[in-house]
């Protein structure tokens, strides 16, 4: 069974880290799948033991996202869902704070789709770009020149965008609630 999210004491996961819970879980499954620490030490406080825990879950597809000397540009880039808990709307109000001179040619540049979209929109100007949802191939092609790949979210269980783009080698501008940029086991 695959693990994703961490433990943060809902009722319930509080339920299912109880003898209770235990007892199901060992019912359907005999192994975790977990992309990284915090989802490990979730699966021991299940029941499982080091050795029924396999790391690694999610990772970056090397054959589309890799580095590429090209000329970096002066654009940072958000990819992701447009949901509140992404932060998307708070980097837009700061980015927004700074004036044409202040933001010397820097360029935001938004990939996704989302409840926030049209707010979005609304709050667009000359230096921010927004597009739909992309596909994997055309991202990759389309964020090569980007220098800075931001993720400001107030939680993020994983975040294989985090690896895609730290294989373009890309500056990472990410919140410490960013999983996937924590240390691993």
């Amino acid at each position: 069974m695959g693990l994703d999210n961490h433990y943060i004491g809902t009722f319930k996961q509080t339920l299912l880290t109880s003898f209770i819970g235990r007892i199901y879980l060992k019912k359907i499954t005999n192994k975790l799948w977990v992309p990284g620490s915090y989802q490990y030490e979730y699966a021991i406080k299940l029941g499982f033991n080091p050795e029924t825990i396999i790391t690694d879950l999610y990772c970056a597809d090397t054959s589309r996202f890799y580095y590429s000397p090209v000329q970096l540009t002066k654009k940072i880039l958000f990819v992701g869902r447009l949901v509140e808990y992404k932060g998307i709307a708070m980097l837009v109000k700061a980015f927004n704070s700074f004036n044409k001179t202040q933001r010397n040619d820097w360029k935001l540049i938004i990939i996704g789709n989302g409840p926030l979209k049209n707010s979005l929109q609304i709050q667009k100007s000359d230096d921010i770009e927004i597009y739909d949802f992309m596909q994997p191939d055309k991202l990759a092609q389309f964020t090569f020149d980007a220098s800075i790949f931001c993720l400001p979210s107030w939680r993020e269980n994983w975040g294989v965008v985090v690896h895609e783009f730290a294989l373009q080698g890309k500056a990472l501008l990410l919140s410490n609630k960013v999983e996937s940029s924590q240390k691993s086991y």
